[in-house]
């Protein structure tokens, strides 16, 4: 009975940890996509940091504004 617990235990570890690794990192929401970052502001930042000596790992980069998001699907004008 002791040999068949710890083998339902060991399968339950693996299928609940196999679980809570997957999906999160497929889901991207419209505010990470890649036209979505604002470039321009983000190499003024680094290059600013850079002269001042610090390095920059940019997390949650700077999303450009809806005005502008908006203005560049529509073709702009």
């Amino acid at each position: 009975m002791r040999p068949a617990r710890t083998i339902v235990s060991l399968a339950l570890v693996s299928l609940l940890a196999g679980c809570a690794s997957t999906g999160s990192a497929n889901l991207q929401t419209k505010s990470t996509y890649y036209d979505d970052v604002d470039w321009v502001r983000m190499t003024k930042i680094t290059r600013e940091a850079e002269r001042r000596g610090h390095k920059v790992w940019w997390v949650n980069p700077p999303q450009k504004p809806p005005a502008e998001r908006q203005r560049e699907e529509t073709g702009g004008a």
